[in-house]
C-alpha cells in the first residue's frame, strides 16, 4: 500500500483510498536528498498551487428486506438412513461361537495392596543391636569380677586337718586340776597354762596381722619365736616332753596347733585363704586332752 494514501476504517462501508496532494519540492527531489537552497531557484518559476481534495465517497451498505429473506430457499435437512437394511445383513452374517466375557476369560485375582518397598539395613547396624550387645557384654564382665571375687575371698579347702574328737571345746581361761599325786597335778596345771599363754600370744599376733599362723609356721620353732613377740621355746615345750616345738596333730607330751579357714578348719595359707581359727590341744596325764580355740 503506498505510504501516501489514507484509507478509512474498515465496517460495514467500502474503503476508498485518497490521494494526499504533493508539492512541488516533494515530486522534484528525491526524498532522501535534501531540497536546494531558496536562492538557487529560477526566479520566474511559478509557484505550485494547493490541490483542492476529492470528497470521500462511501458505499452504501447492502440492507436485506423481510421480502428478499423470504426468497432465500431453506437449506435441506438430512434424513436418517433407513434401519432395515442394516439389521438384515446383521442376521443373515453367520453366527460364530459365543464369546466368553472378560470376567470369564480372566481368572479372578484377591484384591491386595500394594505395600510401599522399604529399605531394611541389616540387623547389627541398628540401635536395637548395639543396646543387646552392650548390655550382654556388661553382665557377662560383672559376672566374671563375681567369680573371681568369690574365689579370691571363699577358697574351698582342698584338705582337713585332722582333728582329735572332743566332748566340748573349751574357751575360757579356767584351769582343771587334775591328777592322781602332787607332781601330776603341778605337770596338768602347767600344761593348761602354757596352753593359755600361747592363745594370748597368737591373738596379739591376729591384732597385728588380721590372720593367725597357717600350721607349717607354728610348728616350725624357728619362725615362731623370730615372729611371735615374747614367747619362748620353754613355753612350747610339754613338762614331760623333749621337743620344745609344737605338733600338727595332738600328742602326749608335745602341745599341738592346728589353723584353719574357719570352725569347720579348711587348709589355708594366708595367700589365697586366711587363717580365721585354730585349735590349741595338751594331752594331760589322765589321757584326757585340754584344748583352747580362738576367740574370734
Amino acid at each position: 500500500m503506498d505510504p501516501n494514501q489514507q484509507s478509512t476504517p474498515r465496517g460495514d462501508y467500502q474503503s476508498v483510498p485518497v490521494d494526499r496532494p504533493r508539492n512541488y519540492l516533494e515530486s522534484a527531489a528525491p526524498a532522501d536528498s535534501a531540497p536546494p537552497p531558496p536562492e538557487s531557484l529560477p526566479s520566474d518559476m511559478p509557484l505550485p498551487q494547493p490541490v483542492e481534495p476529492s470528497p470521500v465517497q462511501f458505499a452504501a451498505p447492502e440492507v436485506i428486506t423481510p421480502t428478499d429473506a423470504a426468497a432465500v430457499p431453506p437449506e435441506p435437512l438430512l434424513e436418517a438412513p433407513d434401519p432395515e437394511p442394516l439389521l438384515a445383513a446383521h442376521t443373515s452374517a453367520p453366527v460364530s461361537a459365543p464369546i466368553e466375557s472378560v470376567e470369564a476369560q480372566t481368572p479372578a485375582r484377591p484384591f491386595q495392596i500394594a505395600s510401599p518397598e522399604s529399605k531394611k539395613s541389616a540387623f547389627w547396624k541398628t540401635q536395637k543391636f548395639w543396646l543387646i550387645a552392650t548390655s550382654t557384654a556388661f553382665v557377662v564382665l560383672l559376672l566374671l569380677g563375681s567369680l573371681s571375687w568369690y574365689k579370691a575371698t571363699h577358697h574351698k579347702a582342698d584338705t582337713k586337718i585332722p582333728v582329735t574328737a572332743v566332748a566340748s571345746v573349751d574357751t575360757s581361761s579356767n584351769v582343771k586340776h587334775v591328777g592322781g599325786s602332787a607332781n601330776e597335778k603341778a605337770a596338768n596345771d602347767q600344761r593348761q597354762e602354757e596352753i593359755l599363754s600361747l592363745r594370748s600370744y597368737l591373738e596379739a599376733y591376729y591384732t597385728s596381722k588380721l590372720y593367725y599362723p597357717t600350721t607349717a609356721e607354728m610348728t616350725n620353732p624357728a619362725w615362731t619365736i623370730a615372729n611371735i613377740e615374747g614367747l619362748t621355746a620353754a613355753t612350747m615345750q610339754d613338762p614331760d616332753g623333749t621337743k620344745a616345738a609344737l605338733a600338727a596333730t595332738p600328742t602326749k607330751g608335745q602341745y599341738a596347733y592346728q589353723a584353719g579357714i574357719d570352725k569347720n578348719m579348711g587348709a589355708c595359707d594366708n595367700v589365697s585363704q586366711n587363717c580365721n581359727y585354730y585349735i590349741l590341744t595338751a594331752i594331760l596325764s589322765d589321757n584326757t586332752p585340754y584344748v583352747k580355740t580362738a576367740l574370734r
